[in-house]
């Protein structure tokens, strides 16, 4: 970590490569931002009538690459200088931890060997194709989920209060209305969704958007070390499928693939669905990874709430459906190797690996091998060469992992705990007969909105993360395994979170009137949803009553 980042220093302070190859382009609402930090801005159409590759190379990124490189701090990344801010700038933020990982650091000499302003050709691609989307996230919005418009359009904007004048003309900062998750505002601020957008209603005119993706893909598809696509949620849409196709028709083994997803869409038939096609492209090794990211931000009825219109019961049936073997039924043909006679080792035992399984069998594999190594069969006994034989396929989806996105917000503390004891029972469960680690987590933190944002909390808060941190340490790799604890970067990413809560709760500012937004948005997301917050959250009680009282 520390050679990269003086790798990165070697060009300026401020270099982060994530800014030349990172994207993540929001198609729907034909938005682009440089990883998950900073804001998204527009993709002018004229730029992209003369490019697709505008969906990434804006002019607005390329100036913001151009202050990187003369040392200075564009203020969309404020989330990595705050946090290299930190304990004296000990801390180590995003822009090295994600220069740090293969795609990136592979791709220094490609960056930094050609002016800030050349048309570049991204490693690390994600991409959002809709905003439909079955729930209706607590920290959401109705521009990234459907089920968030239908929501807004029936009840309206949540009425709750900012700083800022009350009188056009007046000096004074004071308490003024503020209309959450206002429609009439995404609208006017171009933020909605080309499908919900009033133009675009009736017209049903096809997103410029998407398909300008489809014509910038070929050209970037050979140089991709990640494709992620998120949502909405993206298994609920045709074009995440029509990717997974695409990539099993043109090979890319160098290219990690993955998916964000909460996992449990209304359809159920839709889980069979991607892990069929997850299968294809194993079986044809398409890929060199895929990796499946779960948003969870807690667990059982807690979970439910902070992510409304998930089913816990589901999800956890889905999770389970992805990790465990499959047993499929197959029919094959065994024909005779060349020479004729049949291999045996020296206990005499036929080496049924080297036999030519027949097309009745999956189309793309070729050899009993490709199936053998994955040990699926114990034996092929002598006495069917020459006939057809049937078995059952037992499979796993060997080069997928899972990783779970917790959206690290106040509700998620005091169940912190229990969701890595979730997390390490499904290691225990899984991980053993794959002789790898396979099932992963992450805590970004949430920034907004900021009275979600563990910004407001108490110093009591406090302990649930410190009991946490022991129990991560209690169950670390050193006192378990590697295949079951949490690894040492998993432990210091979370004390990254410590140390964010407390230098937020030990220096608080303007942190009243957020508490007060906290009180008023839980209420009226109560009465809208018919829950009950401190039914599921009874620990709360003293924050809930500490709020009102602010």
């Amino acid at each position: 970590m520390n050679d990269v980042k003086k790798l990165l220093d070697d060009i300026s302070p401020t270099f982060c490569l994530a800014k030349w190859l990172y994207v993540q382009i929001h198609l729907p609402h034909g938005l682009t931002q440089s990883c998950y930090h900073p804001p998204a801005h527009k993709i002018p159409l004229e730029e992209l009538e003369q490019d697709p590759g505008a969906l990434h190379n804006t002019k607005f990124k390329i100036a913001e690459r151009k202050q990187m490189v003369l040392g200075k701090k564009p203020s969309g990344c404020d989330y990595c200088w705050k946090i290299e801010e930190l304990n004296n700038s000990k801390q180590i933020s995003d822009r090295v931890y994600k220069s740090s990982e293969e795609w990136a650091v592979e791709n220094y000499d490609y960056i930094t060997d050609n002016e800030y302003n050349f048309n570049v050709k991204p490693a690390y691609l994600e991409i959002n194709f809709s905003h439909a989307c079955n729930q209706k996230c607590i920290y959401c919005s109705p521009h990234l989920s459907s089920t968030w418009y239908e929501e807004i359009e029936e009840f309206g904007p949540f009425k709750l209060k900012t700083l800022g004048k009350k009188f056009n003309h007046s000096t004074t900062i004071t308490e003024v209305d503020h209309l959450h998750n206002d429609i009439r505002y995404l609208e006017q601020q171009e933020k909605l969704p080309f499908e919900v957008r009033k133009e675009n209603k009736v017209k049903k005119k096809d997103n410029p958007y998407v398909k300008a993706f489809w014509k910038w893909l070929p050209d970037i598809y050979d140089n991709l070390h990640y494709f992620r696509m998120t949502g909405g949620e993206p298994l609920m849409h045709k074009d995440t499928y029509k990717v997974l196709d695409y990539a099993l028709k043109y090979k890319n083994k160098k290219l990690q693939m993955g998916i964000t997803s909460n996992f449990s869409p209304a359809d159920d038939k839709l889980i069979d669905k991607f892990i069929d096609k997850l299968f294809n492209l194993e079986r044809v090794k398409s890929l060199e990874h895929f990796m499946l990211f779960v948003s969870l931000d807690s667990i059982g009825k807690k979970a439910e709430y902070i992510r409304s219109g998930m089913d816990w019961g589901k999800i956890k049936t889905n999770i389970d459906k992805f990790l465990k073997l499959y047993e499929k039924p197959a029919t094959v043909f065994v024909e005779d190797p060349e020479d004729g006679t049949p291999s045996h080792d020296k206990d005499g035992k036929l080496l049924w690996k080297e036999y030519i399984v027949g097309k009745k069998a999956f189309d793309d594999i070729t050899t009993l091998s490709e199936i053998g190594e994955k040990g699926v069969i114990d034996k092929l006994p002598s006495e069917v060469i020459g006939y057809e034989y049937e078995f059952t396929y037992n499979f796993w989806l060997y080069s997928c992992s899972m990783s779970f996105i917790n959206t690290f917000n106040i509700l998620s503390i005091s169940s912190i705990q229990e969701y890595l004891r979730f997390i390490l029972k499904l290691r225990q469960k899984y991980n053993g007969f794959r002789d790898r680690q396979m099932i992963w987590f992450d805590l970004p933190i949430l920034e907004n909105p900021n009275w979600l944002s563990v910004d407001i909390c108490t110093k009591d808060f406090l302990q649930y993360m410190w009991d946490a941190e022991y129990f991560m340490k209690e169950n670390s790799i050193k006192n378990t395994s590697s295949l079951v604890g949490f690894a040492d970067f998993e432990i210091e990413k979370f004390q990254r979170n410590i140390r964010y809560m407390e230098d937020k709760i030990y220096g608080q500012n303007n942190y009243i009137i957020q508490r007060k937004n906290f009180i008023s948005y839980i209420d009226q997301l109560d009465k809208r949803r018919n829950t009950n917050f401190l039914k599921i959250f009874p620990e709360y009680k003293e924050f809930y009553n500490l709020c009102k009282q602010d």
